[in-house]
């Protein structure tokens, strides 16, 4: 079991730590410009209008969360889709549902943790306002055996402990992606260094033919 002050982000280029590479079931991506010039136009229209508040739905410790249009969900979710199909050889040709919104997370805010709906998840960083130098050497956070400050973390099971497996996250990283399956626990840990918001779009999908969600037991699994 390593713990999140052995871990090391690769050469600061990736913002994942190596150690995520040992599961096969999340899946990285760096978005094109093209895409993540597109998403930038949404996230700054949707916090203009403010519409469609998802906050009271969602786990996050966060003012701002809206939910995403089915027009606006084009952008990213058939990206999502086919990086998630190929990695894990689903054969699928139904009808997708999905479910995505942003989040503007201010200094102090948080996600704690959680895991999600359907049947598997995404969330792309589209502006990340701070150097993660500068959260790290913050006093309370360097003198700690466990420096956390602005990490986005899955937590895996592992018995008998919990694997923790950061992201190592700062203004380098805008446009990077990661897929998961919805159930896999998560966390975001607030930043301090910056005023700006930290932007994300996330969102579940579930196929809409005979789908049992995560954590769902069919009546075949309790025979």
């Amino acid at each position: 079991m390593v713990n999140i002050a052995q871990m090391k982000r690769h050469d600061g280029i990736e913002p994942y730590s190596k150690e995520i590479t040992y599961y096969d079931f999340i899946v990285n991506h760096k978005l094109d410009d093209e895409t993540l010039a597109k998403m930038i136009e949404i996230q700054d229209e949707v916090f203009r209008s403010r519409e469609n508040p998802h906050q009271p739905t969602l786990a996050g410790n966060i003012e701002h969360e809206y939910q995403l249009s089915e027009e606006q969900e084009k952008v990213i979710i058939p990206t999502v889709i086919d990086l998630w199909t190929k990695a894990q050889n689903i054969d699928y040709d139904g009808e997708w549902m999905s479910n995505s919104w942003v989040n503007y997370q201010k200094k102090h805010e948080f996600n704690p943790l959680h895991n999600h709906g359907g049947e598997f998840s995404f969330v792309a960083w589209t502006k990340i306002p701070y150097n993660l130098e500068d959260e790290m050497n913050l006093p309370w956070v360097k003198s700690s055996n466990i420096p956390c400050a602005s990490l986005f973390m899955f937590a895996v099971p592992q018995f008998p402990a919990i694997q923790p497996l950061p992201y190592y996250l700062d203004k380098h990283h805008s446009g990077w992606m990661v897929i998961f399956p919805a159930m896999l626990n998560h966390m975001v840990y607030p930043f301090y260094t910056s005023d700006e918001y930290r932007v994300s779009f996330a969102g579940n999908i579930w196929r809409t033919e005979h789908h049992q969600p995560f954590g769902q037991p069919t009546e075949e699994d309790c025979k």
